[in-house]
């Protein structure tokens, strides 16, 4: 979400939001500001005189100066107020109403329920379609038509609804004029023995009970009637269940959180919200561990290739040193192979002065003989060589051999 406007309108502007097609919060603060923010590209915004005029079709936030004249139409979504001194009307709300330190407050219809906390004003409200829960309201309540539940506790002033459930009022102080109830469930009341009601209870279950100052009355009847001290405060009360009263002292309950009693939405969000961050987190892991189990994979290949490489650098190693030996041996095999060849000319030089007749004539000897053989062994022995019927080894072997015998 992006901040779409930004600019200064004085202290007390006038903002109207005909508009939006998601949910609305607004937060008032000590400034002359207003910030509007929305993800709608196409938002209609309008300066006129004195402020500006709203239209979006997603979620907007703003923030305005406490003493804003605030005029809202409608809200498809839930809308969160807080912080607004000014009164303050709005048409309808297709969610739920979350509001803590308003003015007067006037709202025509919230299809979801209605949360009060620390309003400073009244607040009325033509038709509610899920439960009303108020605390420390200054203001009177005045509820046309509430279907679900009312839960009303530390009110200080008259109280008017038509409840569909269960009802629970509660009073320590009252600056009010009358108390009307019509509950469709069972009524639950409790009021300071300083005040001085004039009590009319009306039970459908013919079930009423009374406890004041520690005593209690059991009354069956459908109709009971009753005046405390001078009977000033007109209080009726009409349920179609049973009807419980108490009348007791003054007492400081502990502060209680709005947003965590009778909240269910909020509950429900919050629990949908806590599954779907577990679910991204165990995918997450799963991922984690995915690329953990790849990761040691390749670490192993790679381990492999490396030891593979080593075993061929070794393995080169090696065979540039056999190579260099059998150059090596080769060259003395060849070496010995011209020697032979030398010789063998030389015998073929003197063999042919013998047959012209130069020189003395010889005899053959059985030394050179020996040698012939020799020579001819040798021979055998390279040519094998050559052709790769035996190797070098083999051939060095040999050729010692045959060095040892002579």
């Amino acid at each position: 979400m992006k901040t779409i406007y930004e600019k200064s309108l004085g202290l007390t502007p006038y903002i109207q939001i005909e508009k939006v097609g998601g949910s609305l919060q607004i937060k008032g603060w000590m400034r002359s500001e207003v910030f509007v923010s929305s993800d709608d590209e196409q938002v209609e915004l309008i300066e006129q005189e004195g402020g500006i005029r709203i239209r979006t079709a997603t979620d907007c936030v703003m923030r305005v100066p406490r003493a804003a004249r605030l005029e809202i139409g409608q809200v498809a979504g839930n809308l969160r107020l807080k912080y607004l001194d000014n009164d303050l009307r709005i048409d309808q709300v297709g969610g739920s109403v979350v509001c803590r330190s308003l003015g007067n407050l006037t709202i025509g219809t919230v299809n979801g329920s209605l949360m009060a906390k620390d309003g400073l004003g009244s607040i009325t409200c033509q038709q509610v379609g899920g439960s009303v829960i108020a605390r420390h309201v200054l203001g009177d309540l005045e509820l046309g038509k509430v279907n679900g539940n009312l839960d009303g506790r530390h009110l200080s002033a008259s109280l008017r609804a038509t409840v569909g459930g269960f009802c629970r009022a509660e009073w320590n102080v009252f600056n009010g004029r009358e108390v009307i109830l019509k509950v469709g469930g069972s009524a639950h009341c409790e009021i300071s023995d300083a005040l001085q009601p004039q009590l009319t209870l009306r039970s459908g279950a013919r079930e009423i009970h009374m406890i004041q100052l520690g005593e209690k009355k059991h009354i069956s009847e459908e109709t009971y009637q009753f005046s405390i001290g001078e009977g000033l405060i007109p209080f009726d009360l009409q349920a179609e269940g049973k009807i419980v009263f108490i009348m007791r002292p003054p007492t400081l309950e502990e502060e209680e959180d709005l947003e965590t009693i009778f909240n269910e939405e909020v509950n429900q969000i919050t629990e949908k919200v806590n599954l779907q961050f577990q679910t991204q987190m165990d995918a997450l892991q799963q991922q984690m561990d995915r690329f953990s189990e790849q990761m040691g994979e390749l670490t192993a290949a790679a381990a492999q290739r490396e030891e593979r490489s080593s075993q061929i650098h070794s393995g080169s190693g090696l065979t540039a040193r056999l190579q260099e030996k059998m150059r090596r041996a080769q060259e003395r095999m060849e070496q010995k192979l011209a020697e032979a060849h030398r010789r063998s000319e030389q015998k073929a030089k003197l063999s042919s002065i013998e047959r012209i007749g130069f020189g003395r004539k010889r005899e053959a000897t059985s030394e050179k003989d020996a040698t012939d053989i020799l020579d001819e062994e040798r021979l055998l022995i390279l040519k094998m060589l050559e052709q790769k019927k035996i190797t070098v080894a083999e051939a060095e072997k040999l050729l010692a051999a045959l060095e040892g015998n002579v």
